[in-house]
């Protein structure tokens, strides 16, 4: 007989029923849905919900670049590579759904040498550096050859070549029309440690080579032969506009690169199963909470709030006047990542 047990999930976007982790605890437990006294309460960022819910653990299931503060849940999986014990579960969703048939890259040479230069798809034009960058990159490599750009930043083709993100199957279409170009531009929003999103695994399944901005740590997980890195030309654009040239019109370099298997030997490709089994060890474990500090907020958000008041002061801004989305303060926070998480 099934053990039954009572969640809920809260401050997501998706229905808690459309999620990976209602579909495996269905299939090993006897699940009751309690919006009132859930034992065991999954919560994503985007609200505050989850600080009303009392005598049931907390398990923080980011599916952006936020950090977990343990002073507010008792578990979380999230994206920054750092250790908790068993109360932390290290994952990137992009990544988890991989198998290691990607490894083996066997492809028409002649043909993948015959495509068109260089794509980027974009709909974020000013949240994170990298939205920044990544148009001025696009800007400078267009003088060098035509880029195309499907999506609404830098807009210069129909859009209708690809689905809408929200229609359809937005990514195997995006991956469909990437598999026409030589390079895909690959740039995250920020430079987070562990923020690795669909932007390098798609490129890579579409025999794209990435042009990639984004986690310091990547090389933890990618091969760095398989891709060009901002990071590896001290983050200057002119001199990452050169290296594809440069692979541009050295035909056995570049399929040198294509051929490199895209990550690391000995990375793990069952994300998905370990995440599975740690969801399953907390459950077995049974409704019992850590003791927790709840008058200690969320560290990025009291940073963020401490950089806002510097910020204003500096410059005397009322505080009407500096909204969440001000590039400056987009600016600041984003310089500022590694050190806010530490506090």
């Amino acid at each position: 007989m099934q053990k039954t047990i009572s969640i809920y999930y809260t401050d997501v976007i998706k229905p808690i029923k459309e999620t990976d982790i209602y579909k495996w605890l269905t299939e090993k437990y006897t699940v009751i849905i309690d919006s009132k006294n859930p034992e065991f309460l999954f919560y994503d960022i985007f609200g505050d919900d989850y600080k009303k819910y009392n005598n049931c653990v907390k398990i923080f299931v980011p599916t952006e670049d936020e950090t977990a503060n343990f002073n507010e849940c008792d578990y979380a999986a999230g994206f920054a590579r750092i250790s908790y014990g068993d109360r932390y579960f290290h994952r990137s969703f992009c990544l988890d759904e991989l198998e290691p048939s990607i490894q083996q890259r066997s492809f028409d040479a002649a043909a993948l040498l015959n495509r068109k230069f260089c794509n980027f798809i974009y709909s974020n034009s000013n949240c994170g550096e990298g939205a920044f960058l990544r148009q001025e990159f696009c800007k400078k490599l267009m003088k060098y050859k035509h880029v195309d750009c499907p999506g609404k930043v830098l807009n210069n083709m129909d859009r209708s070549v690809i689905d809408d993100v929200y229609v359809g199957d937005w990514r195997e279409s995006k991956r469909q029309f990437q598999s026409q170009y030589k390079f895909t531009i690959a740039f995250e929003n920020d430079a987070t440690d562990g923020w690795v999103t669909e932007k390098m695994p798609d490129a890579i399944r579409a025999y794209s080579i990435p042009i990639y901005y984004g986690d310091p740590g990547v090389n933890n997980d990618f091969n760095k032969k398989a891709f060009v890195n901002l990071a590896d030309y001290n983050y200057d654009l002119n001199k990452l506009v050169e290296r594809i040239i440069e692979l541009d019109n050295n035909d056995e370099e570049y399929l040198e690169m294509l051929r490199e298997q895209p990550f690391i030997n000995g990375f793990q490709f069952d994300g998905n199963e370990r995440f599975r089994n740690w969801i399953y060890s907390i459950i077995e474990k049974g409704n019992k909470p850590f003791n927790k500090d709840p008058r200690n907020i969320s560290r990025n958000k009291q940073a963020m709030k401490e950089i806002k008041k510097w910020y204003r002061t500096e410059h005397n801004i009322p505080d009407d006047d500096l909204s969440d989305n001000t590039n400056n303060t987009s600016n600041i926070l984003t310089n500022n990542k590694k050190d806010y998480l530490k506090i």
